[in-house]
């Protein structure tokens, strides 16, 4: 009885103190022990982070404007490159005459490319042929992943949550993943 007495008036006490409406950055009683030239200080010190906090916000968001920037016109760049390969391999495999394999194993060791790539908080997504594949979070997922791209989806018996070795055949990069539950 005791102890949960004490715990509640710890956890009163918290949610006072977590209250207390801060000034500049520091609470009030804080403030109030100030003096008029340490209060300038203060808000001179607060009002350069904001600054700083906004500078960095615009980095940020121009780095992230030139990286989709650079993705188009590495897409645009390489649009011709696939559509010919498109053509060549569709003309091979009408010389073959291979009949198509089954659905099960078209998701293993068959080459295909990438309809898009998306990344959410701490979720990536790549779809390949209208299948979307959930990327591990421990493995390495580099911006060089692009739509149109040429990927070989195989296997992976080493990851027992991630059933899928996704390759780039454009970049040489190996992903871990699995079907997306979406």
């Amino acid at each position: 009885m005791k102890k949960s007495v004490l715990f509640s008036m710890a956890a009163l006490a918290f949610t006072l103190c977590s209250c207390q409406q801060r000034m500049f950055g520091l609470d009030e009683a804080t403030w109030a022990t100030l003096s008029e030239q340490e209060r300038e200080k203060v808000i001179v010190g607060y009002n350069s982070r904001k600054e700083m906090e906004l500078v960095n916000e615009q980095k940020t968001r121009e780095k992230q404007l030139e990286n989709e920037r650079r993705s188009k016109e590495i897409e645009a760049e390489t649009a011709p490159f696939y559509a010919a390969a498109d053509a060549i391999s569709s003309i091979c495999e009408v010389s073959k005459k291979q009949p198509k394999s089954s659905s099960s194993k078209r998701e293993f060791n068959e080459s295909n490319r990438i309809q898009a790539v998306s990344s959410k908080i701490g979720k990536q997504v790549v779809t390949i042929a209208e299948t979307q594949f959930e990327v591990s979070p421990f493995t390495k997922f580099s911006d060089a992943w692009l739509k149109g791209q040429k990927v070989e989806i195989s296997k992976n018996d080493h990851d027992m949550f991630y059933s899928v070795r996704i390759k780039n055949l454009d970049n040489g990069e190996v992903v871990s993943a699995r079907k997306s539950k979406i």
